[in-house]
């Protein structure tokens, strides 16, 4: 990808998210099911309970796509819109990561 310093992480583009997390279908008066769409404070939420790590930058590509495979493991987790993922991401950038992608 050019442009992109050694060790950034990528995100690509992810299918569909399925909203069919606990809670979020109810049954109405009339007994059919409606399902609710998480806010997006409601997945931050839910991304902190599960121990989304920061990522500072600074170091090898290694790290930078293991910290990429662990945030797209949490959003499968937590069943995460793809509308809000990118900006979901961008929050657990920290230090020369999050300059870089100011940059960007």
């Amino acid at each position: 990808m050019a442009g992109v310093p050694l060790g950034a992480p990528a995100f690509g583009q992810q299918g569909a998210a399925v909203f069919d997390q606990p809670g979020a279908a109810f049954v109405g008066q009339q007994g059919a099911a409606v399902v609710g769409h998480p806010s997006y404070l409601e997945m931050m939420g839910q991304m902190q309970r599960i121990g989304t790590p920061f990522f500072e930058g600074g170091v090898g590509p290694e790290v930078a796509d293991e910290w990429r495979s662990r945030v797209e493991r949490n959003f499968q987790s937590v069943r995460c819109p793809v509308e809000y993922q990118v900006e979901l991401a961008v929050h657990y950038l920290s230090g020369d990561a999050h300059l870089w992608w100011r940059a960007v």
